[in-house]
């Protein structure tokens, strides 16, 4: 197969869990990666895509942009950001185009609403939803104290096939202009976690229950 394109999707990607299996969450994104760059010296491979994480970027900044400062709390981000500094020193070398794209809250399902979120994936929207399904919801919000109107914390969310067609966008613009670059994918607009759960009240009409649990380690 003359394969000139590679979109790196592959990894671990739970805040909690990384906190708590450090090694292997340098092992799946950072070895990993090192591993998928490995097979692609001496190849056709001319375009490389990253999906990366708005985890990389330095805690209590309000807004930022793709030259914000890098400094990642959590595992999972440093995990992220060290395989970017991978990926941008092997395609320089090598004369590969890439694209780095740091994905804020990826939440939604296909259109057809078959395809969602994997199961271990730990997702404000999708533990709403499941929760839904029982006759006494119940959602767990962890930090009611932060300093945001409803004291919850404000995050941005893009739905999945947003970020699917920016991922075909990104691809065709790096390919046609030979040239590379990084993409924070977000809308720009912050929602706390409580007004999400609103929606979701309103939109099913269902009382839910919320229990409040202090913030977890490496949350931003």
């Amino acid at each position: 197969n003359k394969i000139d394109s590679v979109i790196h999707l592959a990894g671990s990607l739970i805040i909690g869990e990384g906190e708590k299996y450090p090694k292997l969450y340098y092992k799946n994104n950072v070895l990993g990666t090192k591993s998928i760059l490995s097979a692609c010296q001496n190849t056709l491979v001319k375009n490389f895509i990253f999906s990366s994480t708005a985890a990389v970027y330095k805690d209590k900044q309000n807004t930022v942009h793709e030259k914000s400062k890098i400094k990642p709390k959590s595992v999972y981000g440093k995990t992220k950001a060290e395989a970017e500094k991978l990926i941008i020193s092997y395609c320089n070398k090598s004369e590969i185009n890439y694209a780095i794209l740091r994905y804020f809250n990826v939440c939604g399902a296909s259109s057809s609403g078959r395809i969602g979120l994997i199961s271990n994936t730990d997702s404000l929207f999708k533990n709403i939803s499941l929760s839904l399904m029982k006759k006494k919801p119940t959602i767990t919000i962890y930090g009611n104290n932060y300093n945001t109107p409803d004291g919850t914390s404000i995050r941005d969310y893009i739905h999945v096939s947003d970020l699917a067609d920016i991922h075909y966008k990104i691809l065709k613009k790096i390919f046609t202009t030979n040239s590379s670059m990084i993409v924070n994918c977000g809308y720009y607009r912050g929602i706390s976690v409580r007004a999400v759960v609103n929606e979701f009240k309103r939109q099913s009409k269902k009382k839910i229950q919320i229990l409040y649990k202090n913030k977890r380690p490496g949350d931003l």
